[in-house]
């Protein structure tokens, strides 16, 4: 009669277990996901300047079909300054992350993917090759023809110095997403410095109108909209949001060389973390039970 108690009382146990385990992946999924409004938001969204119309990988790595949860998503957005520009919630709110990231679970991944890298120009300037190389042009243009001098004359000023980059990148204003050291080291300011103050100083004195090629930039809006805002990163691109592959590979300073394809090895098994363990819980808890049983027969 002990044994058959003892075991009922495993089973019960594991099909409590279970039972939670739905639950414990909506409460982990946090918001509902909207994939209409994800599709709406990322098309108005700068990210697509990285990563590609259709998600499909540009710069930075694919999205589409990501098997990132939403919260590895947000993490990689607000947290992984190391390999990634950080967005801060009323850049692009957690919402928006989570509807986007459903979006990218509905479309179909890349079976290829090599990313696009910029390739030098006969006379191109060291200064113009690292910009590029960074994927600033991304939003401000191959030649910084984009948001630079407009963002910088609307302070009052008709020049740019490298101190005033650099405090952009660390601390951007208005839309553009913050670049660590990691990602733009002071070094690099001071080989784009000269380019970048180049194109301000250079720049008409009044704005291109809407619709002139290079004269608007897309923003990331804190929700999905019905049309795309305009203008407002000042000096670094925003990159890669999180993805099949939490970043877009920076290309190093001397050379273009190919973005690493994306991993999703370490990312994927985090969202499953839930899961392994209450499958660990469950094992030992037969095992358990299979010696007591052994040692008390009775």
């Amino acid at each position: 009669m002990r044994r058959i108690l003892f075991l009922g009382g495993l089973v019960l146990i594991a099909i409590g277990v279970w039972l939670s385990v739905p639950l414990a992946q909506s409460v982990l999924a946090g918001p509902e996901a909207d994939a209409d409004a994800g599709k709406t938001f990322y098309a108005a969204a700068s990210c697509k300047s990285c990563h590609g119309t259709n998600a499909e990988g540009r710069f930075g790595v694919p999205l589409a079909g990501t098997t990132l949860s939403a919260s590895d998503v947000i993490s990689e957005v607000r947290n992984n300054a190391a390999k990634h520009p950080i967005y801060r919630t009323e850049q692009i709110s957690d919402t928006a992350l989570t509807n986007m990231t459903d979006y990218f679970k509905t479309l179909t991944k890349p079976v290829t993917f090599t990313a696009v890298v910029y390739q030098p120009k006969p006379g191109d300037e060291p200064g113009k090759v690292l910009f590029n190389q960074k994927m600033c042009g991304t939003c401000h243009g191959e030649n910084g023809e984009r948001i630079l001098a407009q963002s910088v004359r609307s302070t009052g000023r008709t020049t740019v110095t490298q101190e005033d980059i650099e405090k952009q990148l660390r601390n951007p204003r208005r839309n553009m997403p913050a670049q660590s050291e990691q990602l733009v080291s002071k070094a690099d300011v001071a080989a784009m410095a000269p380019f970048i103050k180049a194109a301000v100083d250079n720049a008409p004195l009044t704005p291109q109108p809407a619709g002139t090629p290079g004269a608007q930039s897309t923003v990331v809006p804190t929700s999905a909209p019905t049309s795309a805002p305009t203008a407002v990163p000042t000096v670094a691109p925003p990159a890669a949001t999180a993805t099949s592959a939490p970043v877009a590979a920076v290309v190093p300073t001397t050379a273009p060389v190919p973005a690493n394809p994306p991993t999703q090895t370490a990312a994927d098994s985090s969202s499953n973390l839930p899961l392994i363990i209450i499958a660990a819980i469950i094992v030992l808890a037969l095992i358990g039970g299979y010696y007591y049983l052994r040692r008390n027969p009775r």
